[in-house]
Parts: C-alpha cells; structure tokens; sequence
C-alpha cells in the first residue's frame, strides 16, 4: 500500500468518526434495509433452488442466508 493510499485510508477513517448523529442513523437504516431487502429475496429463491436440479444451488443460498443472518448480528451490535 503506498503511503497516499494509508493517508486517504486514515483520512476516511476520520472523517467517519466525525459524521453527524443524522448521517450515522441514515446509513444505519440504509444497511439493515439493504440487509434485510437482500435476506427476503435469497429466502423466495431457496425453494426455487431446490426444484431446479442443479447441484448445490439451494446449499449455496442457503450458506448465503446463514452469512446474512451473521451481518445482521454484527450491523445491531451498537459501535
């Protein structure tokens, strides 16, 4: 990593330290939906997957469903 790309690196840092509390609850808000909107979508998938026929498709969505619910866990952990 050059050194501009770890001062642009510590300089977002900052500055996202320093976000108003109304940008932080916006982005908050924008993730979960995001999460969520992306987690009810995988989920009308997973029974779609499994008549399909081609292998491993429904382990693969529902691999990807696990890994959602982990983010979730993690983006309610207040920081």
């Amino acid at each position: 990593m050059s050194a501009m790309s770890k001062a642009q690196s510590f300089k977002a840092k900052v500055r996202s330290k320093f976000l108003p509390a109304e940008t932080k609850e916006r982005l908050a808000l924008a993730r979960s939906t995001t999460v969520d909107s992306l987690q009810l979508i995988l989920g009308l998938f997973k029974g779609p997957a499994d008549v399909v026929g081609v292998p491993g498709l429904k382990a693969g969505v529902e691999g990807l469903l696990f890994v959602i619910d982990v983010i979730k866990v993690y983006i309610s952990i207040p920081r």
